[in-house]
């Protein structure tokens, strides 16, 4: 992922460079991911896609596979 310091006060170039990566790794950048995922219909295209790596997940944890993703 590439960040940009573009427009960043000079004394927080550091900070401003560093957001954009800390705010997808955290809960609300999730949530406001999944939420425009949903809300431009993006989601029955990228759930058959996702669906094997949480199954993968969910047999090396000894857990049952899904058969679909519900949000």
């Amino acid at each position: 992922m590439l960040s940009s310091k573009t427009g960043a006060p000079a004394e927080r170039e550091k900070e401003w460079k560093k957001h954009s990566s800390n705010w997808f790794k955290s809960y609300d950048g999730g949530e406001e991911l999944a939420q425009k995922m949903v809300s431009l219909s993006a989601w029955p295209t990228i759930c058959p896609l996702i669906l094997p790596l949480v199954n993968a997940i969910r047999s090396a944890v000894k857990q049952p596979a899904l058969t679909q993703l519900d949000l």
